[in-house]
């Protein structure tokens, strides 16, 4: 046996922020956090916001994001005043600028300040003091809140404008200057106490200035001009005390940390002075993270990290509470001892295995938790050592001895640290493969490599029996990987390729559990499993997260990085005292917090030795520490201690933007509240993006975002860790988008983001466009109507203008030429008879054919009646004097239907030439008329029993042809049948 000191303080690494990432300006000289958690960093060249993702510019050159007439801040030279409120100096001029939309106005003058401000130090109280200067003098004045600068105290000025001011818990002031030393002031102007507590001499002139710092305990800090030292200075005593010396260069910052340490920096240096007054130098931490040659100042933010601005960036550094004990590691290194199996003996001591490294078993004495290496001889080689590829560890407490498996069965004697007895398992174990082992409830051992192999060891008998009767050639090839016994006491058995089997101890596999069974895990290569205290199976798996297995309910639930796991790689399952799950991973340690049903991470930057965790190596002892190996030594805690929720900052609304496509333009808005106007959304915004921010600035990579469109969506949707949403062409209506974000310990958010949405309809969908077009459209119709009735109307009027002109005039005309002619002929020779004769008959035809032509465009004769009235009529005419008898079929007629002109004009005539045909060339003596709609066809026909005689008048031969081609123009079928007398007609579907 012998000593080791292999454990020291881990100190976290350095994160560095440069003009790379965004920042202005390399040269920083203040930093701030507002109330809603965003960074302000004070540059050379202007302002900078930052939201733990991107940079936002306020300056006065063409890079900057949004315009800031200030350039050079001031060292320490911005503060928050309100929510909404910061104060900062640039170019020795006092500014106030909204957080929230970013405008600024100079106060320099309406706050009372004639000159130059120095300093600016905000009290407890809420009031502000500063320190400015003239031509000769300096002031030192203070400002109620809403109030102008009071100057409460004026020193004249030296050769340099140099000043420090610091403000103690009773809101008094301590001021440093040149020429008048260390001072102490009430809020009212009255001097307390003075000093020139150290003085330097700068190119022949004497100076009394010396930085100072008061904490909140109210212990006066002094960074000497003269030595390289740091004091603390009791003023009751007027004395001085040295606690630190052999600095690289003089000191010039300090804060106090919410754990009560203080950080002073040199040029070069950053250390910690720790509650117990002893120093952490995390020089190596600031160097390691960023070149640079000056520290210019230090910020600690609301989530613990230290910022350090330089004059090349910036540098954060977590330094939350370390509650994470680490043994066995190798500092300065992220492999070192990799760990194995952890056990426990009677007397409380904890023992850890080394498989690579220094390698060995590490026994572990507590209360001091000091760790020493145990050696373990050979039997046969005392020099060896015999334990290699040595990966589970099963103790016997009430034996005090630990049983261990290689290609051997290996008992190790706890008091003595020598083995007890070795086995040869050759033919069942095998040191190469996982090789797990376990002991059951009746003290035998469960051990093989394969599921074939599996076999149940009885130390008390040395009884082997082997599990699975059944000769099954596929589990030859089927690495085991866990064991562990069920509360009926048949086992589970983990393997690396076929998920999960429940195997009863007569051998018969009673349930196979894998990715594709009802339940299904998460992949089929498990790692781990462990039972909790409500008799739940937890299965950590190689790549698939973890799963949670309810036996009762048949049900699986996966939790996987999506959910919040740091890794899906689970190498080790724990239950605290709270019933809270712990999970060792590949990428950090996971809590799933039972009450609160949430995941929270730890990482290196949290004590863990190594974000890497091995598997078997996890273990809870009798005093509920729990214990996890990994690469690089063996942390253990107390759970209750270790988990603190601490709820983040506001969320805040950083950007928004969209793009019209009609416009082809981009607008963007640079936001910065935790509410927001209502989105407008034109319909011709091809797309809008919002980005967001969870000012958390430890690991903003590792934190997680949910969205919920309210309106489209049902649920929260996970969209990674980039705090960034995009929607392309939303369907026009309201939505309320919501926002919710956790960071990477699984922090929740304080509360959620939400803005209202409001998509427009395209102008020809919406109700006043289609209003408005159905209002022209009815219009246009009425208008369209009204004109079309207008123009029948006139066209009625002329139809029976004509046809009443016609009849009245032409008719009068012909009857008289008729008339005169008949007279003539009385009195004429008989050779001018026959032309008298022939123009009288000409006449009268003229005459009739002219009432035909009036009647068809008469616009009172319109409908099918008149039309009926105008055949029987004919008939009449020409048919009843020559003895012809005629007879009307009528079939089912509209009879008030009203006919087009040219629809009722070729029907009549039609019908009066069949009518004239039988009267001037048949020698009929019945003629029958059939009129209207039969069946599903409309019949127009004429029918006599005559038949054609000879006529001494020549005739055109175009009486058949015209009835024909008025049957086209009517779309009808002309009929002609020469059988059983004399028939003519048309049929058509309908009139």
């Amino acid at each position: 046996m012998f000593s080791s000191s292999l454990y020291a303080q881990r100190l976290p690494a350095g994160q560095a922020l440069t003009i790379e990432d965004g920042l202005g300006f390399r040269s920083v000289t203040s930093i701030t956090q507002d109330r809603q958690g965003l960074i302000w960093i004070g540059t050379r060249q202007g302002l900078n916001r930052y939201d733990s993702y991107r940079f936002t510019r306020f300056g006065n050159d063409r890079r900057a994001d949004q315009f800031f007439p200030g350039g050079d801040i001031l060292i320490d030279g911005i503060h928050t005043i309100s929510d909404s409120m910061l104060w900062l100096v640039a170019d020795n001029r006092l500014y106030t600028f909204n957080r929230n939309n970013f405008q600024y106005h100079d106060i320099t003058e309406s706050s009372g300040i004639q000159g130059k401000v120095l300093q600016l130090q905000p009290a407890t109280d809420g009031s502000m003091w500063a320190v400015w200067e003239n031509e000769g003098q300096m002031f030192l004045g203070r400002s109620e809140v809403g109030a102008s600068f009071k100057e409460l105290a004026t020193v004249p000025k030296g050769r340099r404008e140099l000043s420090s001011l610091a403000i103690d818990t009773s809101g008094n002031a301590w001021w440093s200057s040149v020429t008048a030393g260390l001072r102490h002031y009430t809020p009212q102007g009255q001097l307390l106490h003075e000093i020139k507590i150290d003085s330097s001499v700068w190119y022949g002139t004497m100076r009394y200035f010396s930085p100072v710092f008061v904490d909140n305990q109210n212990r006066v800090f002094i960074f000497p001009k003269s030595k390289y030292q740091i004091w603390q200075y009791h003023p009751d005593e007027r004395r001085i005390e040295v606690i630190a010396d052999s600095l690289s260069s003089i000191a010039y910052n300090a804060t106090e940390d919410s754990q009560g340490n203080l950080w002073f920096s040199t040029k070069t240096q950053l250390l910690r002075w720790n509650t117990d007054r002893s120093w952490t130098d995390y020089t190596g931490v600031v160097k390691e993270a960023l070149p640079f040659s000056s520290i210019v100042g230090i910020y600690e933010d609301q989530t613990n990290l230290l910022w350090v601005g330089t004059d090349n960036g910036l540098i954060r550094i977590p330094i939350h509470k370390q509650y994470f004990q680490t043994r066995v590691s190798r500092p300065g290194v992220d492999w070192g001892n990799e760990m194995r199996s952890i056990f426990e003996d009677k007397s409380g001591s904890v023992y850890v295995y080394c498989e690579f490294g220094d390698i060995g078993i590490h026994r572990l004495s507590f209360p001091q938790g000091q760790a020493e290496m145990v050696f373990v001889p050979g039997v046969q080689h005392p020099n060896l050592y015999f334990l290699e590829e040595a990966k589970h560890f099963v103790a016997d407490q009430q034996e005090n001895v630990v049983w261990t498996l290689t290609d051997q069965l290996i008992k190790i004697d706890l008091t003595t640290m020598k083995p007890l007895s070795i086995m040869d398992f050759g033919g069942m174990a095998d040191k190469f493969s996982s090789n797990p082992l376990a002991q059951l409830k009746d003290g035998s051992f469960l051990l093989g490599s394969t599921l074939d192999r599996l076999t149940i060891y009885n130390p008390a008998t040395d009884k082997r029996t082997k599990l699975i009767k059944e000769s099954r050639n596929e589990f030859t090839a089927v690495p085991t990987r866990f064991f562990l016994e069920n509360k009926d006491g048949s086992i589970w058995v983990a393997t690396d390729k076929n998920g999960l089997y429940l195997i009863s101890r007569d051998g018969v596999i009673l349930k196979n559990l894998t990715t594709e069974t009802t339940p299904a895990l998460s992949n089929n290569h498990l790692l781990a499993l462990y039972y909790d205290a409500d008799s739940i199976l937890w299965i950590g798996t190689f790549g698939g997260g973890l799963n949670r297995f309810d036996e009762t309910t048949n049900t699986i639930r996966i939790f996987d990085q999506k959910e919040g796991l740091a890794d899906d790689n689970v190498t080790g399952i724990l239950s605290d005292e709270g019933g809270n799950i712990w999970a060792s991973t590949y990428n950090g340690l996971s809590c799933l917090r039972k009450k609160e049903g949430s995941i929270q991470n730890f990482y290196e930057d949290d004590g863990l030795s190594n974000n890497e965790f091995n598997y078997t190596s996890f273990y809870k002892d009798r005093q509920g520490r729990l214990w996890f190996g990994g690469m690089n030594g063996v942390q253990y805690f107390n759970p209750a201690e270790i988990l603190e929720q601490r709820p983040n900052p506001p969320m805040s609304f950083t950007g928004f933007s969209k793009y019209n496509r009609m416009l082809d333009s981009l607008e963007t808005r640079i936001l910065g509240d935790r509410t927001m106007a209502p989105i407008q959304i034109s319909p011709y915004d091809s797309y809008f993006q919002l980005t967001w921010t969870l000012p958390n600035y430890f690991k903003p990579e590792k934190n997680r975002y949910y969205v919920w469109l309210e309106g489209l969506e049902n649920d929260w949707s996970y969209i990674g860790n980039i705090p960034t949403v995009r929607f392309h062409k939303l369907p026009a209506g309201d939505y309320v988008l919501h926002i919710k974000g956790a960071d990477s310990k699984g922090n929740w958010s304080v509360s959620e983001l939400s803005v209202p949405i409001h998509v427009n309809q395209i102008f020809f969908r919406t109700w006043w466009f289609i209003s408005a077009c159905i209002l022209v459209i009815g219009f246009l119709i009425y208008a369209f109507a009204r004109y079309r009735l207008q123009r029948l109307l006139e066209m009625e009027r002329m139809r029976t203008r004509i046809a009443g002109d016609l009849h009245d005039e032409v008719g009068s005309m012909l009857s008289g030429l008729a008339m005169q002619a008949e007279i003539m002929e009385l009195d004429q020779e008989k050779s001018d008879r026959v032309r008298l004769h022939r123009i009288s008959e000409i006449s009268r035809l003229t005459l009739s054919k002219m009432r035909d032509v009036v009647w068809s465009i008469d616009s009172r004769r319109d409908q099918v009646k008149d039309l009926l009235d105008r055949m029987r009529e004919n008939a009449e005419e020409m048919l009843t004097p020559r003895d012809i008898i005629f007879q009307f079929e009528l079939g089912e007629l509209p009879l008030e239907k009203k006919l087009p002109v040219d629809v009722r004009q070729h029907l009549f005539l039609f019908y009066k030439e069949a009518i004239n045909n039988i009267a001037k060339h048949s020698n009929a003596t019945n003629v029958s008329i059939r009129f209207g709609q039969f069946a599903d066809q409309f019949e127009l026909s004429v029918h006599d029993n005559g038949t054609t005689i000879a006529t001494t008048i020549s005739s055109s031969g175009f009486g058949l042809q015209n009835l024909e081609m008025r049957a086209k123009k009517l779309g009808a079928t002309f009929l002609l049948n020469k059988e059983d007398g004399y028939k003519v007609g048309l049929q058509m579907k309908s009139i």
